[in-house]
């Protein structure tokens, strides 16, 4: 199995980027995503897009990521200080589960490409106490993210989880 990244200028909202939104809608409903007091379909949608392709962090970037030619992962992202930051994004169902999430494989993938950048860290933003915290948590601990952990509270509920390599 092999993992191809590639940035892109804005995400084409086609039907890649539509499945992708699929398969994350009720993990974005379920915290990973404060969508305020937004409860139609259509809006909650227009808001992601406006989240990923918007220009509202500085020097921003914008990650496709294919699993054997299969888009698996859409996320705004940004560069800067060598640090690679996931900011937000989608996840898709591959064999419907999410699992490769958890795979050293797919780790080793990401470290790579972000070292191919001339990063030397990699890290997320998430609301704490949310799933995606739980999850990242539980690899970092598990030894599944490669690196040595930072957390950072941000505004907002918000934190930082950078793995310096």
């Amino acid at each position: 199995m092999a993992y191809t990244f590639i940035e892109v200028e804005k995400f084409d909202i086609d039907s890649e980027w539509d499945s992708l939104y699929a398969d994350s809608l009720s993990d974005l409903e379920g915290g990973t995503i404060n969508f305020g007091e937004l409860t139609d379909a259509t809006e909650k949608k227009n808001l992601m897009i406006s989240l990923v392709n918007d220009d509202t962090v500085a020097n921003d970037r914008r990650l496709k990521i294919y699993k054997d030619g299969v888009p698996a992962m859409f996320n705004y992202c940004y560069f800067q200080n060598n640090h690679y930051i996931w900011v937000t994004g989608t996840v898709a169902r591959i064999n419907n589960s999410k699992s490769w999430t958890a795979s050293t494989e797919f780790h080793q993938a990401n470290k790579d490409f972000v070292q191919s950048l001339g990063g030397t860290h990699w890290g997320i933003e998430c609301i704490k106490g949310s799933a995606i915290d739980t999850f990242y948590t539980g690899m970092h601990n598990n030894g599944i993210c490669f690196g040595t952990l930072v957390e950072t509270d941000l505004d907002n509920n918000m934190k930082r989880m950078l793995w310096e390599y």
